[in-house]
Parts: structure tokens; C-alpha cells; sequence
């Protein structure tokens, strides 16, 4: 939750009510510090930056029950920086300029689809992150089928033991869960017109 309270002296306080629990409190230094995470400091400033206001307070519950206050003073530069993207996200949002990728999730999106019979020619730098890519996958599969041998001399021990003990102490479990899925060959055999109906066409660009 949200709200602005102002306070007799001037001072404005930004109040985050929740209930965190006390993990939460190791983020969170001495009361009356600016002590506080990252994403708080920006949060906060960039309240002020808008408001024009020189000082302000972040006011956390942690627990349900324990009140903290931490009084902040406006960094200037850190404003102005905020202002500055703020005004470089909105100009990009205004001409339809996607933002740079970040993840591979991003790059499906700006690339959802490859051009048939494009090609592209590369240099060396680019040919040894494939090289490497090439590697990493030949010591996945590798590090799966170890994976999967280890489970095998496992669960040849565990037998139909739910949980298995270690001086006393659970180590591990193979408990049985009840799945429920849809027989998509079945469907498709007794009700067609059913499953055209449900069909969803996808498709994905793999590296090969």
C-alpha cells in the first residue's frame, strides 16, 4: 500500500505497508538511516525528483508489527539520472523503438521468426561463443545421463520407501504424486472436432 502523509514539519512520508517477514529485515539497516534497498532509493527519489521535494521518509512495517522510519534527503545527480531515462523510455515508447534484449525470452520476442533462405555471415569472436554453445550442450547431455544413472542407483535402494533417513535425518524423498493429464490421441480419436477446436498452432526457432 501506498499514501503520502504529511507531517507538520514539512516533511513528507512515502508509507509501504507489509506484512514481510523477519528475513526481510536483514535488508533493512539501524531506524533513521538511509540504510535501506536499492530499489526503496530510487523509488523514493524518483517521488522527489517529481514533487520537487527535498527530503522525504520511507516508513516500513516488517513482521505485522514492527515499525521502522528512515528518513532520505534528495540526491540530485541520482534524479536527474532517473529523469533523463524516464524521459528516454517515454521518447522510445513514442516511437515504437523496442528496447535493447536483455535475455534470450527477449530475443524471441524482437525475433520471433527466422526469414527463409537468409543467411548471415560471421566473424571469429561470434564463432567461438557457437563453439563454446556447442560444448556447454555436449556436457549437458552429458551431465544428464549421469543424472539420470544416479537416480537409477538410488531409487534401486530406496525401493518403495517414501523418504530415506541419514543418521536419523531426512536426506531425500520419492513420494508418489497423482498427475492428471489429457490424452491428446484419444481426444483427437473420439471427439475431432473437439480437439480442432482446442488446437493452438505454434511454433519456436531451435539452435541447431
Amino acid at each position: 500500500m501506498l499514501f503520502l502523509i504529511h507531517i507538520t514539519i514539512g516533511r513528507w512520508m512515502y508509507c509501504i505497508w507489509r506484512n514481510n517477514n523477519f528475513r526481510m529485515s536483514k535488508k533493512y539497516g539501524e531506524e533513521g538511516t538511509d540504510d535501506i534497498p536499492d530499489v526503496h532509493i530510487i523509488k523514493c527519489t524518483a517521488y522527489m525528483a517529481v514533487m520537487k521535494f527535498k527530503k522525504w521518509d520511507l516508513a516500513v512495517l516488517i513482521g505485522g508489527n514492527r515499525y521502522k522510519d528512515f528518513p532520505l534527503d534528495y540526491n540530485g545527480k541520482l534524479g536527474n539520472a532517473i529523469i533523463e531515462a524516464s524521459r528516454a523510455f517515454w521518447q522510445a515508447v513514442q516511437d515504437r523503438t523496442p528496447p535493447s534484449a536483455q535475455t534470450l525470452d527477449d530475443l524471441k520476442l524482437l525475433y520471433p521468426k527466422s526469414i527463409e533462405g537468409k543467411t548471415l555471415e560471421i566473424n571469429a569472436e561470434v564463432h567461438a561463443v557457437i563453439e563454446s554453445y556447442r560444448a556447454a550442450k555436449k556436457e549437458e547431455k552429458e551431465l544428464g545421463e549421469k543424472i539420470k544413472s544416479l537416480k537409477y542407483q538410488m531409487g534401486s535402494v530406496i525401493g518403495d520407501a517414501e523418504t530415506v533417513l541419514y543418521e536419523g535425518k531426512k536426506v531425500i524423498g520419492w513420494k508418489s504424486q497423482t498427475e492428471h493429464r489429457i490424452d491428446v490421441d484419444l481426444l483427437r480419436a473420439k471427439y475431432p472436432n473437439i480437439a480442432k477446436e482446442c488446437e493452438k498452432i505454434g511454433g519456436k526457432r531451435v539452435f541447431r
